[in-house]
């Protein structure tokens, strides 16, 4: 499973940060942890679900680990009967590794998709969405522009990166599940409030015209992420786009977390890139 991993799925049970995903016939190769979650919840609301979900740990696709986890997990799901499609997940690879391991699932003889974060446009919501052959409903967002940036405040590391590579310069993501911020204290899917001192400085900040954030749900999570937010959020006068990651099946409920983010007027996103383009949408 390899260092710094954090989420798995296999043979339907869920380890660590992981959600409550129905098995199925895609079996997902990780190398993120809250990209492995957003995917799986995607595909299950979707319709479908997960043989096995093998998460290497964030590093696995760096040069001097080579990919290691990936390429046994590649090996482990083409042996598996219960697989029919493969989905491959990875922050921005190294090069030369993320060339290595196209090069070994042009092998397989399963239907495969590529997620490699930086490369070819390729985002969380479009593998889901190509694993399934479905399309995920869009989101808009009636109010009209704002002078300012966006500015993402992040629990997940994968989905933080994802939506700073769709900002670009429209805004700023700070993944506060990053070792610099979480030395000495609990990950902010654990206890979510370590983010509302920089929700208060994003709140103050007059360059920052809307916030964006992600509410991850399931296991090992906090057990009403959604309702630290809205707490949080309480005095602001700034647009708020959100996604939640998770399935109905899982302890806090996804559409009893939707519902108490959209009832405070923050505008809930189908899904984190979702989320992401329509924060972009709303500043110019």
């Amino acid at each position: 499973m390899g260092p710094d991993c954090g989420t798995a799925l296999i043979g339907g049970a869920p380890l660590a940060f992981a959600n409550a995903v129905p098995r199925g016939d895609i079996g997902i190769v990780s190398a993120s942890g809250t990209g492995l979650q957003e995917v799986s919840t995607l595909i299950a609301r979707l319709g479908g679900g997960v043989s096995h979900g093998i998460g290497v740990g964030g590093r696995d696709l760096d040069e001097r680990v080579g990919a290691l986890g990936m390429l046994a997990g590649l090996d482990m799901l083409d042996a598996d009967p219960g697989t029919r499609t493969l989905v491959l997940i990875s922050k921005p690879p190294a090069p030369r590794v993320a060339q290595l391991v196209m090069e070994r699932v042009r092998k397989s003889p399963k239907r495969s998709v590529v997620c490699f974060l930086g490369l070819e446009n390729m985002t969380l919501t479009a593998a889901a969405e190509q694993a399934m052959q479905k399309t995920l409903p869009a989101t808009r967002m009636s109010a009209g522009k704002v002078k300012g940036k966006v500015r993402g405040l992040y629990c997940g590391g994968t989905l933080a990166a994802e939506a700073a590579l769709l900002l670009d310069a429209m805004g700023e993501c700070l993944d506060l599940g990053d070792d610099k911020y979480t030395r000495g204290r609990p990950h902010p899917m654990i206890e979510p409030e370590l983010r509302n001192e920089h929700i208060a400085a994003a709140l103050a900040d007059a360059s920052v015209a809307v916030l964006l954030f992600d509410v991850v749900l399931g296991y090992g999570s906090h057990t009403d992420p959604a309702g630290v937010l809205v707490a949080a959020l309480k005095s602001s006068r700034k647009p708020v786009v959100a996604s939640v990651t998770g399935t109905e099946q899982d302890p806090q409920g996804w559409s009893r977390q939707v519902a108490k983010l959209r009832d405070a007027g923050v505008h809930v996103a189908s899904s984190n890139a979702h989320a992401a383009v329509l924060a972009a949408a709303g500043v110019n």
